[in-house]
């Protein structure tokens, strides 16, 4: 009753959970069918509000199927940066970097190294990001992934002060390549993170601050007292 039909399936709620179930139900070769039929629209599927959601459990249980890594092969030919920063498809990025293949989890990670600063603060890339540190596919490339926010004065400390950048900070500090250096350069600027909502929640879980003492923004202060006078 699916074969066929799968592009239309995916593109609804209900279908959607059609086809988890028979995913998770079928074995490989059965479900083999999904990935062939949704090939054709690869981009369309990963960035779909529904669609993502079978991609990614393709890629789960069978990411060494030819069905699946064909489909995974066309939809980065749409560009994996775009993936990368789409509400939808950052999800199947990540699950690219945690379940994939290894030539396809380079891609990934090769299209992050282009602008690493700039996707550090993407509110969705970050995530990215973070996830690519927390699951290297080797520390080699990793390194090149970071390399360039360390060799700016000032990046690391910038970023745990961004709302999305604070995600790459927090994997950072998880990441045996990365943990010394990122932990010495928030010590050094301890006081000006601290100062910052996104900076202070993360030197709270640190234990580099205490979570009772108010933090005020530039000028709130002030206004509070004339705002009282």
């Amino acid at each position: 009753a699916l074969s066929g039909r799968v592009r239309e399936v995916a593109a609804t709620e209900h279908g959607c959970e059609v086809l988890l179930g028979f995913i998770r139900t079928a074995g490989t070769d059965q479900a083999a069918f999904i990935a062939r039929e949704l090939s054709a629209v690869a981009g369309a599927a990963a960035t779909h509000a529904f669609g993502h959601a079978v991609v990614r459990l393709l890629l789960e249980y069978a990411a060494e199927d030819e069905a699946t890594a064909a489909f995974v092969d066309a939809m980065l030919r749409g560009g994996p940066a775009s993936l990368c920063c789409h509400k939808f498809g950052y999800r199947v990025a990540m699950s690219v970097l945690t379940s994939g293949l290894a030539m396809h989890q380079r891609v990934i990670l090769a299209s992050l190294c282009e602008d690493p600063n700039r996707f550090a603060r993407h509110r969705f890339a970050s995530r990215v990001m973070a996830c690519a540190l927390a699951h290297p596919p080797a520390g080699e490339e990793c390194g090149r992934l970071m390399g360039p926010i360390f060799r700016q004065p000032g990046a690391v400390v910038a970023l745990a002060c961004h709302s999305s950048g604070v995600h790459v900070v927090r994997a950072a500090l998880e990441c045996p390549l990365f943990q010394k250096q990122v932990m010495q350069e928030i010590r050094r600027a301890s006081r000006k993170i601290t100062r910052d909502k996104f900076g202070r929640a993360l030197m709270e879980e640190l234990g580099l601050a205490r979570p009772d003492v108010a933090v005020f923004a530039p000028g709130l202060l002030r206004r509070s007292v004339v705002a009282g006078a």
